[in-house]
């Protein structure tokens, strides 16, 4: 390949500190022959010619009509209001006939490495929990087997902090094993801090050393122990909630907000805070919220050098507004126009009296000329710039280590949480008993798939040991004595924090007319033993044993779960034509254990967690879990369903939804967390 002529020189090129520059040849991005660009064009292109108009001022993002389409490479993102999603269906059925296998799902769980879960309220809230197992696995595995932080020889807290602020950036060399290793961690926890705002300042100050730092075993150590703290966070996410109608902020005095507390969670209007921190790194933080948490969130150096606290500041709001003037155009594109003026916060009062017109100058006036952008966003009512008290400013934790309390209470604000101080410091003190990898328990766990329960718990750093007899049809096999000795056995000995069980439920199913089980003979009619009496023993026995594990479970304080068809008898599942059906729930061995041990139960539909299928269905849990299945409790809300779970259709309704599987691994870690140690 020949060089262009504008890249040869007679001499060798150099970059600013000197050093020789190399070109070097990449394989094109994304898979394509012409990366990048070209795509781009032609998706655009194709997208206007099916009806879609390009959002003004907003790259990637189209509309047409009531829907949405947002695009990253050859990804892409549709919400539609219309019932039944005409637009993206036909829009998909266009892409399918020009591409060929375009694949999509209703209700995605995952979305550009983000995981995505939906509320009842129509909250959506995304986290990355996998890619910091991911990150975790590579670079401190220990962590992952239940080793603490503090095992492993890691920095916490105050002496955490005090090694962060201790890295300095020496002069180029040729990077060491220890130095690739702190850019390998930076590097995922740059991708992880899209998500989390709660260690941003620590990875800025990794990010401005990692290249060539002074010492790099103890930039090693600092990186890694940034990485622990993540690993210890890494469920919490990033929860907005439907737009609302959010009243304006009400000033005193000109520029003192009235009444402004982070308890009090985020608005649903577009709003925007800036700080800024003095000293050896002079450092600047924005902060902006959409809808109830965080869209935009960043902690950067200040290129050039303040003079003055109040300089600061001026920078650190001028950044800001324009990150929040680009909101306004995003909003505006969404369908929702910010049509009040925008918040901006600032705890730096010389600096607001300025900005606003409202004080003197004298001291600064050679800053005046940079005001007069912000003087004229606000007199033209784009924006209002209000006060807040440094006690209450969420960007603070973006610029300097803030006290523990501040930090979840900031960290509850971006992400949306709306709790008290007592709640979020309850939510750190969870994230922290996370850090303790849960053993998991599966009985009758069926085919291992990607997105299966044991698989969604192994991606949370888990430990998972599941029974399943077409995996290994002896060692594995609930129905051979000796199997079911060796599962009690453990769970006697606390080998494990929690067991899940599926109990084959074919021989329960309220399908098999006449029925083949009653509620006056549950475990078998007299007229069905002659040509069903092996297959009901069968049944009988997997019953009984679900018992005798639940039993155990009680007995050793483990938090249990039973997954299986409802009762129809009774209940939110009553079934007036199956009410004298008998389930596994009716058993004599369980209506013992529910007589002898504290539980609970919930109903739900497996259509609310993506399934085609309405499949009702009841989880029977220790008492002690009781609180965790409230994560469960939906009702069907659906007029009609594509499949219904009979016939050939049968075995693929017989397999959890991964939305299912996810709640079922959330559900686990509720009951187990809950309990503490």
């Amino acid at each position: 390949m020949e060089i262009p002529t504008s890249l040869r020189g007679e001499e060798d090129m150099c970059d600013e500190r000197g050093e020789p520059l190399i070109i070097e040849l990449h394989t094109p991005i994304w898979g394509e022959v012409e990366a990048g660009f070209e795509w781009h064009d032609e998706f655009h292109c194709d997208l206007v010619n099916w009806g879609w108009t390009p959002c003004e001022g907003v790259p990637a993002l189209y509309h047409h009509g009531d829907a949405r389409l947002g695009t990253i490479v050859d990804d892409f993102l549709v919400s539609e209001d219309s019932a039944g999603g005409e637009i993206a269906e036909r829009t998909l059925a266009l892409m399918r006939a020009k591409y060929g296998d375009v694949t999509s799902e209703l209700h995605p769980t995952s979305f550009y490495g983000c995981k995505l879960e939906y509320g009842a309220d129509g909250s959506i809230t995304i986290s990355l929990p996998q890619k910091i197992v991911e990150a975790v696995r590579e670079h401190v595995p220990a962590l992952l087997d239940g080793k603490t932080p503090k095992q492993l020889g890691l920095l916490t807290g105050i002496k955490l902090q005090q090694a962060l602020d201790s890295l300095e950036l020496g002069p180029p060399r040729k990077a060491c094993a220890d130095t690739t290793s702190t850019q390998s961690v930076t590097g995922s926890l740059k991708f992880c801090e899209r998500v989390h705002t709660r260690f941003k300042l620590s990875v800025h100050r990794l990010s401005c050393v990692q290249a060539a730092p002074t010492d790099p075993a103890a930039a090693k150590l600092a990186a890694i122990s940034v990485l622990a703290v993540a690993y210890d966070h890494r469920h919490e996410g990033r929860t907005w909630r439907p737009h609302t109608a959010s009243a304006p902020r009400l000033l005193s005095g000109n520029i003192h907000v009235n009444i402004f507390d982070m308890a009090d969670g985020a608005p649903s209007s577009l709003e925007a805070h800036g700080d800024f921190s003095n000293g050896p790194r002079q450092i600047i933080g924005e902060l902006v919220t959409f809808n109830g948490a965080v869209v935009a969130a960043s902690t950067k150096t200040l290129k050039s050098v303040a003079t003055s606290t109040m300089q600061g500041e001026l920078g650190a709001t001028s950044r800001v507004m324009h990150l929040a003037d680009y909101g306004r155009t995003v909003a505006q594109a969404l369908g929702v126009p910010q049509l009040d003026p925008t918040f901006i916060g600032t705890d730096n009062e010389a600096h607001l009296l300025v900005a606003t017109h409202t004080g003197s100058a004298k001291t600064a006036r050679h800053l005046l000329c940079r005001y007069h952008e912000i003087v004229q966003a606000v007199q033209r009512g784009t924006f209002v710039l209000g006060h807040v008290p440094d006690a209450q400013q969420p960007a603070d934790h973006l610029t300097k280590w803030v006290s523990k309390d501040k930090l979840e209470q900031s960290v509850a604000y971006a992400n949306g949480w709306r709790a008290s101080i007592a709640g979020v410091i309850e939510m750190a003190s969870l994230a922290a008993l996370r850090r303790r990898c849960l053993r998991v328990l599966i009985l009758y766990a069926g085919a291992e798939h990607d997105e299966s329960l044991a698989a969604h718990l192994r991606r949370r750093g888990h430990v998972v040991v599941a029974y399943e007899y077409i995996v290994d049809p002896i060692r594995q096999n609930l129905e051979r004595p000796d199997v079911q000795d060796e599962v009690i056995e453990d769970l006697g000995a606390r080998h494990y924090d929690a067991v899940f069980t599926e109990t084959p439920c074919s021989s329960f199913s309220v399908a098999q007319e006449p029925a083949i089980r009653t509620l006056t003979e549950p475990e078998g009619t007299a007229a069905s033993w002659e040509h069903w009496g092996q297959y009901l023993e069968r049944g009988n026995r997997h019953a009984r044993f679900t018992a005798r594990v639940c039993a155990t479970a009680s007995a050793a304080k483990i938090p249990w779960f039973v997954e299986n068809p409802p009762a129809r008898s009774h209940g939110s599942a009553y079934w007036r034509a199956k009410a004298q059906h008998a389930t596994l729930f009716d058993q004599p061995c369980m209506r013992a254990l529910v007589a002898a041990w504290p539980t609970a139960h919930v109903n739900f539909a497996q259509c609310e967690f993506g399934s085609p299928f309405q499949k009702l269905t009841t989880v029977l849990a220790s008492g002690g879990a009781a609180a965790s299945l409230v994560l469960l409790r939906r009702q069907c809300t659906h007029t009609s369903h594509t499949s219904t779970a009979l016939g050939e259709d049968s075995a693929r309704a017989a397999v959890y939804p991964p939305a299912l599987n996810s709640a079922f691994a959330d559900v686990i870690e509720r009951a187990c967390f809950g309990q503490g140690e």
